[in-house]
C-alpha cells in the first residue's frame, strides 16, 4: 500500500514539473539570447531546448510553418540549425488575414405572353344525287389574333467562391549567408527563401553596381567597421534593390575597385538566362561581405 502510495506521489510531482517547464519556455518578451533579423513585431517567444528544430518549435503555439520561418529568417536556410538555449518569436503583430467575398447575382423574372389562333370554316352544301356537276367552293377564313411574341428566358447563375492564401514573403538577410557555405553564395528559385525576386542581369546590373558603390565607399576609398551592414537602394530595370556590404573581422579602408569586383561575382556568377535572384560573396580572407538583394 505505502509503495502504490508514494508511486502517485512521483507521479504528480513529475507532472508539475513538466507543466512548470513548458510554461517556463514561452514568454511575452525574450529573456534570453536571439538570432539577428527576428520579426520587431514579436509578441510571444519560445526558449530552444536540446533537440528542438523548427517544426518542434512552431507546433509549441501552433502556428503554421510558414509564419514562424517569416519571423524567425536565421532559420529559413537550415531548420537544424536552431540554437539551445535562445529564444525564438512563435508570433507577431504583424501576421495578415485573406477574406474572400460572396457575390450573388438573381437571374431577371420576364413576362410569358400566350399568342391564341382562331379558325373558322365554312362547310360545303349537301345536294341530291343527279346526273349534275356540281362545283363546290369550300371558303376558309382564318381569325387571327396577334399579340407581340416575347421570349421566356431561364437563366442559371452560378457563383464560386475562390479562396486564396497569400504566403508570407521573407526578406534576404546577410545572416542566411554564412561564411561556411563558401566565398560565391548565389539565391536560387527556392533558397534560402520561397519565391525570390528576379532582376535583369548583364550589363543593366553592372552599371547599378558601378553607383552603388560610388555611394557606399566614394570614387576613392572608405574606412568601414565591423557591425551593421553599409546599404543603399538603387533600382535594377525598375526592381527596388539593395547592394549592401558589411566587415565581418576587423575594419579597413574598402576601395572603390574592391567593392566593385566583389559584387560584379554575383552578377556574372548568379546569372541564369541574363537574370539573377541575387546573392553574396566573400573576399577569400572571409573579412569582407558583399550582397545584392532584390527587395520583395
Amino acid at each position: 500500500m505505502k509503495f502504490q502510495l508514494s508511486s502517485l506521489l512521483v507521479a504528480a510531482a513529475l507532472a508539475q514539473l513538466s507543466v512548470a517547464s513548458f510554461s517556463y519556455r514561452r514568454r511575452a518578451t525574450s529573456p534570453w539570447p536571439t538570432e539577428p533579423d527576428i520579426s520587431s513585431g514579436c509578441t510571444r517567444w519560445v526558449e530552444a531546448l536540446q533537440g528542438d528544430d523548427c517544426n518542434s518549435l512552431a507546433d509549441v503555439d501552433s502556428v503554421p510553418l510558414a509564419n514562424f520561418l517569416a519571423w524567425n529568417p536565421a532559420l529559413a536556410r537550415d531548420c537544424s540549425a536552431v540554437k539551445v538555449g535562445y529564444g525564438y518569436c512563435t508570433a507577431s503583430s504583424g501576421t495578415t488575414q485573406t477574406t474572400s467575398t460572396l457575390l450573388t447575382t438573381s437571374a431577371p423574372t420576364c413576362p410569358t405572353v400566350s399568342v391564341t389562333v382562331t379558325v373558322t370554316k365554312t362547310s360545303a352544301p349537301t345536294c341530291p344525287t343527279a346526273s349534275v356537276t356540281v362545283t363546290v367552293t369550300t371558303t376558309v377564313t382564318v381569325g387571327t389574333t396577334t399579340s407581340k411574341p416575347t421570349t421566356t428566358i431561364s437563366t442559371t447563375t452560378t457563383t464560386t467562391t475562390k479562396t486564396t492564401t497569400t504566403a508570407v514573403k521573407i526578406p534576404l538577410a546577410p545572416s542566411m549567408f554564412p561564411s561556411a557555405s563558401g566565398t560565391l553564395q548565389c539565391v536560387k528559385s527556392n533558397t534560402p527563401i520561397p519565391q525570390p525576386t528576379l532582376i535583369t542581369s548583364g550589363s543593366t546590373l553592372q552599371s547599378v553596381i558601378t553607383t552603388a558603390c560610388n555611394n557606399l565607399v566614394t570614387t576613392g576609398n572608405k574606412w568601414l567597421e565591423i557591425g551593421d551592414p553599409y546599404t543603399v537602394v538603387l533600382p535594377v530595370n525598375g526592381v527596388s534593390t539593395t547592394f549592401l556590404l558589411n566587415i565581418k573581422l576587423g575594419g579597413f579602408p574598402v576601395e572603390n575597385s574592391l567593392c566593385q569586383s566583389q559584387l560584379k561575382l554575383i552578377s556574372s556568377g548568379c546569372t541564369t538566362s541574363g537574370n539573377t535572384y541575387g546573392g553574396c560573396s566573400y573576399t577569400s580572407d572571409y573579412n569582407l561581405l558583399s550582397c545584392i538583394f532584390p527587395n520583395v
